[in-house]
């Protein structure tokens, strides 16, 4: 794209005062001193079209910026530096908190880092809890070590069992986390057991949760994973859909639009992330004699597919057929 035209707006000091949510928005957020109005400038070949200054802090407004008449840039004000009294910071963040979450037409959230400082207290401040509801080495340790994954500051290792077994050790185990951390909000991603149990927890203690892959259904009530997507969905707070058909069944539900946010499929990062990862590390072609974009790998490990013998033997018919097109 060739940026044309960018012009500023307006400062808003709450969302209900930027410009009508008609146009998509592309916001940027960072902590004070980032860089967040040059890179703005430099994007749009603007020198002075945000202002910038070598003192932290001194963006302190929703600054929106139009650009080509089609779409806005959005320059949030910025956190950590900024030496501010406490009272003043917890008014920004609510009031960046309500655009976030607020803001119909917000597209994309980029959080710029820069690389030449440590990690803050705040960039890092959340935990990780594993239930061990896959314990086993080859579904559970074997991904943390290979993806460079930050050990879980729990693991409740729940192991296997029935439903209602592994589903309440989860919760006994899940609510005393949330008692003695006290988090803001609890993010729960997917359709296990672990994402019922957590949501469930969370929601009885008062706790926020977010739900990323919101939205998902497969309309088969048989399947465990389908009641887990509806509970999640429908007690969370915050619901992260992956795609419009996902955002769609919330709508049909009766969720408030307000809750739903298109943030698309985190599955796409984390694969371009592993990729990059397997090119620096892994062997499985050799190991395996394959060569490079010379096969297909395929999983099938829902019950429903590897249980009932007229499905799987449609995998496989399936599978056949696909092999000789490209054989």
């Amino acid at each position: 794209m060739i940026i044309t035209d960018a012009h500023f707006v307006t400062s808003s000091t709450h969302p209900n005062d930027c410009p009508a949510p008609d146009k998509p928005e592309y916001a940027f957020i960072g902590r004070s001193n980032v860089g967040k109005s040059s890179l703005l400038n430099m994007l749009c070949n603007r020198h002075k079209l945000a202002k910038t200054s070598g003192t932290p802090g001194k963006t302190r407004l929703i600054n929106h910026f139009l650009i080509n008449n089609k779409w806005y840039m959005v320059d949030l004000p910025g956190y950590g530096y900024a030496k501010l009294p406490k009272a003043q910071k917890g008014t920004f963040t609510k009031m960046i908190d309500s655009y976030l979450f607020g803001r119909p037409n917000l597209v994309n959230l980029f959080v710029l880092i820069d690389s030449r400082h440590s990690p803050m207290k705040q960039d890092l401040d959340f935990i990780l809890l594993h239930t061990g509801q896959h314990y086993s080495y080859e579904m559970d340790r074997v991904f943390f070590e290979n993806l460079n994954l930050p050990d879980p500051n729990y693991n409740l290792d729940v192991g296997s069992g029935n439903h209602g077994e592994q589903t309440g050790k989860m919760l006994i185990g899940i609510e005393n986390v949330l008692l003695e951390e006290n988090p803001d909000v609890v993010l729960v991603q997917g359709d296990t057991n672990t994402v019922a149990a957590g949501t469930l927890a969370a929601s009885k203690l008062g706790i926020k949760v977010g739900h990323v892959e919101a939205g998902l259904r497969s309309f088969d009530r048989t399947m465990p994973e389908e009641l887990n997507r509806i509970l999640s969905d429908h007690l969370s707070d915050y619901l992260f859909a992956p795609t419009q058909e996902s955002v769609d069944n919330l709508l049909k539900e009766g969720i408030d639009k307000n809750n739903i946010h298109l943030a698309y499929n985190t599955i796409t990062d984390a694969v371009y992330q592993g990729i990059e990862i397997a090119e620096q590390r892994s062997t499985i072609l050799k190991k395996l004699n394959l060569k490079k974009n010379s096969y297909f790998l395929v999983t099938a490990h829902r019950q429903e597919n590897v249980d009932i013998k007229d499905r799987l033997h449609g995998i496989f018919h399936g599978l056949d057929k696909t092999a000789k097109s490209f054989s």
